[in-house]
């Protein structure tokens, strides 16, 4: 299992320090990328050991944030570009 969840279905005005403060029930979180789509925002999340990726899944997909309805999923894994 990856370390990198992705936290969807996030509010428009939710900032770093908001996704720190949920998913520190589950770890330790290393590094957020906030992504804005276009009626909310989805936060790419590093977190320091793959179990707490695991846990963060199992508690809070389909929980309640900041008024909003959370989707917790597997982060897709990014394309690298090719070295030649």
């Amino acid at each position: 299992m990856n370390r990198e969840i992705e936290v969807r279905n996030l509010a428009v005005d939710i900032s770093e320090d908001d996704v720190k403060k949920l998913l520190a029930v589950v770890g330790r979180v290393l590094m957020i990328e906030m992504v804005p789509m276009q009626r909310s925002v989805k936060a790419r999340v590093t977190l320091s050991v793959s179990d707490e990726a695991t846990e963060a899944m199992r508690k809070l997909d389909h929980s309640r944030f900041l008024g909003r309805t959370i989707r917790v999923v597997p982060a897709k894994k990014t394309r690298q570009s090719a070295i030649s």
